[in-house]
């Protein structure tokens, strides 16, 4: 839960540092529809991680509401993805954004613990 949303800060951290983003944005494209574009993208990996999750805790069969519980995860995705477009933009490289959207979501999580 802490590392998958880290791989959406790849991309859009190297379209910064090759100068596509800015090609793009001289092109006409709007900063809304390029992340919207990119969230896009990501989506079939959010539903797909959010739907094995739940068929995993509905093999257990000792959760209840697993609607509600994938409907969650599935907006965790959205937010956890949004989150490391907005850490992209902080840093020079993909490595380094990974990293630090991955340890970030980590420290969260344990906090959450």
């Amino acid at each position: 839960m802490a590392v998958w949303p880290a791989f959406a800060a790849l991309y859009p951290t190297w379209e910064k540092t090759s100068q596509v983003r800015s090609n793009q944005y001289s092109n006409g494209a709007r900063p809304s529809a390029l992340w919207l574009g990119h969230l896009t993208f990501e989506m079939p990996g959010v539903l797909f991680i959010a739907t094995v999750l739940s068929i995993a805790y509905a093999a257990v069969n000792q959760f209840h509401g697993l609607g509600y519980f994938w409907l969650c995860i599935v907006l965790y995705g959205i937010a956890a993805t949004l989150w490391a477009f907005v850490a992209s933009l902080m840093f020079k490289t993909s490595l380094a954004a990974w990293a630090f959207v991955a340890f970030v979501n980590a420290i969260v999580f344990l906090l959450y613990l």
